[in-house]
């Protein structure tokens, strides 16, 4: 197959050659046929490059194949078939051809079994095509050839032809220049080198480089697999299979390792390394070296060529991954790792299931060392969350109904239930994830685990999916216990389920040991449940009692809450934590928890038809229960990721959420005054104005004592004044005998009332303080200024102490204020009952302006005595020259 979509297939002497990759929306199924040209030996693909040389991904390609003998046939459009031309390739000197690659856009390079390589390119002159083929050989002589490396220089370049044994050609590959330039280079692996050559243009090359690979490659065999002090290098032999290149331009090696004298063991490795295009390094050292431990193999002579029949799969490595395949199998690795730690890490898991700790724990060391790094701790993760998964969604084999299936996963654990009974084989599965967990803590791998990455960019505790797991064995088991009461309905909804996952019955297994088997994906019933009673509502919206329960039909396990602390999730870790059961979005389980909420208050307690629920006192009260209980479920996801959240903007945003939730919850409770089960929500969650409202209602200050006790250190005393300050109901907070001292401090900044709960603490001093700060900030009104006034002088003579000298100042200065006439009053559109507090100078000219002579010289007289009250004595002088200038101008 071409990069460029086309792919072809050789059956004998045709050719078959068709488009399988589409660049647009039309398909073409057309398949062109050619003849090859005759030979003695088999034609095989490898021979054939279709050259796409148009853009156009229309147009039809052109074609080369050759022989194994070396006859080379050109077709410049593969639509005709006979119009080809041919040439021999007339260097080989017998040479087998072993392959062909394509160069475009300077042709091909045609290899052979013994690594000799010829250039053949397609020239068109004048109309006429010609095929030029130009063998390509290594410069003579010791000069020659500065970029290669130090042995070459010592012991002369590769001969065009070299002896098959030292030489075979395993690939030949093309690799584009790392930088930026257009230059195109081709590798030539053989037995135990590798060469490179730069392509400058159709007609001229240059050997770069000439690797001798045999001995890095056995030295790190020697690191490796081998003790470098007991084995000599000369003991190994090893094999080039097949190289291919990262898409960051990094050689990937597949390599072969043979120590025929400690076993017939043969080992495979992928190394990688970066090579210098402009500089040959002397010393070649690998990036990587990673031993297949997971697929040795036992080496028998014979059976050589189908050992070594391995090849790296183009197209898909990366600097991580890398697949190989053979006639028999593929095998995808990971060149950092090669170990298979999900498989190894469930072999652990099941030996110390049976009881052998020792092995499970040398295992377990061994796959994960104390001391890793963080790509190790990452595979720790991964793969114990995997290992939990698989144990709640494994088959149960030993129902034999379950092996007709062929259900069969070859990655899936050694299945630890026994039993053909669901409620039965998911009580296994719970006590298998105890298993696991103590499995974790005894291995000591529980403190290690950090967290995982779902969803592709969700990052989760690990140990918080774990609880997950088991919450969701627990609702499995909790609504198939539910099936001998509402089967009809649960066996409706299961059906619903398998039939949005394509599912199939297969043989004699039923609709409920497919999705019971699969205990992972349980929020799915939920939903399909709650959709389901939505229809019945639609269609039934006159039923009362069958309707209920239907509602009533759903049901989920508290373990979060009642065990949830086995698996001690930090909430230190920044990772924003949801639970299963608070999912948004139109398959959300908190979004179809709250609809099932709504549905329960909509047509249940408050229903058209509620005269039915109150006459059953009983179902009234499952009603309201399952309220708590849905509430109770979907307030808590709300606290759980309220722990995880440490971005205060975040945490702002669910935090208003979950607020807004928390009253839907309780407050239809309260409506219905369910006055206990509404606070027992309210007390869990910190509803405070749900407690004080209960509290109000039935009118229990011994409840609410007890609240402020219970809830001292989170503020519900300071809450409950504020509440009373909202509400109008100073008196009631003032009377309170509870948590006076919480009380005192709240009246700090509440000096209005602090007064007050001072005299009924007998503290006159402190009340009379703080009737004067409290009158000398008042200026709206006269008559409270004044009554402040009075009272601080009346509480400090309660004390026994002399009033404040400063104070029968200021009532001198009210006075002055209240004798205003009349007329001045009413010239100056002031109110006796409403008047603010003026100032002595607003005072002073108020009584200046007095136009009635009879009183010009009263009011002049106290004017000229407010001037006593000026603090600012050069305005005191000056208003008193301007009162004497009034006087004298009148008189």
């Amino acid at each position: 197959m071409s990069p460029e979509g086309w792919a072809w297939l050789v059956c004998g002497r045709r050719l078959f050659v068709w488009k399988y990759k589409q660049n647009d929306m039309r398909r073409s199924c057309c398949c062109y046929e050619l003849q090859l040209p005759p030979s003695d030996l088999a034609h095989k693909a490898d021979l054939v490059c279709v050259l796409d040389n148009s853009q156009n991904s229309q147009s039809v390609p052109s074609t080369i194949a050759v022989t194994p003998e070396g006859i080379v046939r050109f077709w410049p459009n593969i639509a005709y078939e006979g119009h080809s031309i041919e040439s021999i390739a007339s260097d080989l000197q017998g040479q087998e051809c072993a392959s062909l690659t394509d160069i475009q856009p300077y042709g091909c390079i045609l290899g052979t079994t013994t690594s000799s390589l010829v250039h053949i390119t397609v020239n068109n002159i004048e109309g006429q095509n010609t095929i030029i083929c130009r063998t390509l050989k290594a410069p003579q002589g010791v000069l020659a050839g500065f970029g290669r490396r130090v042995t070459s220089l010592l012991f002369g370049s590769m001969p065009a032809t070299q002896s098959s044994e030292s030489k075979q050609l395993f690939k030949v590959v093309r690799s584009h220049s790392s930088n930026l330039s257009d230059e195109l280079y081709i590798w030539v692996l053989s037995s135990v080198s590798a060469q490179k050559w730069l392509i400058i243009d159709e007609h001229s090359e240059r050997l770069i480089e000439d690797m001798d690979l045999e001995r890095p490659v056995k030295d790190a065999f020697l690191d490796k697999v081998w003790n470098r002090e007991t084995t000599h290098p000369n003991q190994l032999k090893i094999w080039l299979i097949d190289i291919g290149f990262t898409k960051t331009n990094e050689m990937v090696l597949l390599v072969a390792g043979l120590n025929a004298d400690v076993s017939n063991q043969l080992y495979y490795a992928v190394l990688t390394f970066s090579h210098n295009e402009s500089r040959p390094e002397p010393n070649i050292s690998f990036n990587s070296f990673t031993v297949l431990r997971n697929h040795t193999v036992c080496y028998v002579e014979e059976e050589e060529e189908q050992l070594l029949n391995l090849h790296l799969l183009s197209g898909t490595i990366n600097s991580q991954m890398v697949y190989i395949y053979s006639t028999s199998q593929t095998i995808d690795e990971d060149i950092l790792q090669t170990d298979d730690k999900l498989k190894a890490l469930k072999k652990a898991f099941v030996l110390f299931s049976k009881g052998d700790r020792a092995r499970s724990q040398y295992l377990v060391k061994e796959l994960f060392p104390p001391i890793t790094t963080a790509v190790e701790s990452d595979r720790l993760d991964d793969s114990v969350v995997a290992l939990s998964a698989d144990l709640c969604d494994q088959i149960p084999h030993s129902d034999p109904r379950w092996a007709e299936s062929g259900s069969q996963n070859q990655y899936s654990i050694e299945s630890l239930t026994a039993s053909v009974i669901i409620a039965n084989q998911i009580d296994e599965k719970l006590k298998s994830h105890r298993i696991l967990i103590e499995f974790l803590k005894t291995c000591n791998l529980w403190e290690r685990l950090s967290s995982v990455t779902v969803k592709g960019s969700t990052t989760v505790q690990t140990k918080l999916m774990l609880s997950e797991h088991i919450e969701k064995l627990i609702a499995c088991l909790t609504l198939r216990r539910l099936h001998n009461e509402y089967n009809n309905i649960l066996e409706t909804a299961i059906k619903i389920v398998l039939s949005q996952r394509n599912d199939t019955l297969q043989t004699r297994l039923t609709p409920q040991d497919i999705f019971y088997r699969q205990t992972t994906r349980v929020e799915e019933l939920i939903t399909a449940l709650i959709e389901y009673e939505s229809q019945q509502i639609d269609s039934n919206a006159g039923s009362s009692r069958d309707l209920l329960n239907c509602l009533l039909s759903v049901k989920v396990c508290h373990f979060r809450q009642t065990q949830g602390s086995l698996y001690e999730w930090s909430a230190l870790s920044k990772c924003e934590y949801i639970p299963w059961t608070s999912t948004v979005g139109v398959n959300g389980m908190r979004t179809s928890l709250v609809k099932q909420f709504e549905f329960l208050v909509n047509y249940g307690i408050e229903s058209t038809n509620t005269s039915a629920v109150e006459d059953d006192i009983q179902l009234k009260g499952a009603i309201c229960q399952k309220m708590v209980d849905l509430s109770d479920i979907i307030l808590d996801g709300f606290v759980c990721q309220l722990k995880s959240i440490d971005n205060t903007n975040r945490y702002q945003t669910v935090e208003r959420n979950f607020e807004s939730c928390r009253a839907k919850c309780i407050e239809p409770l309260m409506r219905v005054k369910q006055y206990d089960r509404a606070a027992a929500l309210a007390e869990k969650y910190d509803h405070f104005d749900a407690l004080i409202e209960i509290c109000e209602q039935l009118n229990d200050s011994e409840r609410l004592r007890r609240y402020i006790a219970d809830f001292a250190n989170k503020g519900f005393a300071e809450y409950l004044f504020k509440w009373y300050l909202k509400e109008g109901k100073q008196g009631k907070m003032l009377t309170m005998s509870a948590s006076l001292h919480t009380l005192t401090n709240f009246l700090k900044n509440h000096q209005q009332l602090n007064w007050l709960h001072q005299i009924h603490l007998d503290q006159f001093p402190e009340a009379s303080h703080t009737l004067r700060e409290l009158a000398q900030h008042e200026q709206n009104y006269l008559s409270r200024k004044k009554t402040l006034l009075s009272l601080s002088k009346l509480s400090a003579l309660a004390a026994g102490l002399p009033p404040p000298s400063d104070i029968d100042s200021e009532l001198e200065l009210i006075l002055y204020q209240e004798n205003l006439s009349p007329e001045i009053m009413a010239k100056s559109n002031l109110d006796f009952n409403s008047m603010r507090v003026l100032s002595p100078r607003e005072m002073i000219e108020l009584y200046m302006s007095e136009t009635d002579t009879e009183m010009d010289a009263i009011n002049l007289k106290k004017a000229l005595d407010l001037t006593e009250y000026i603090v600012d004595s050069t305005e005191s002088r000056e208003i008193v020259t301007n009162i004497l200038c009034s006087a004298i101008s009148r008189d």
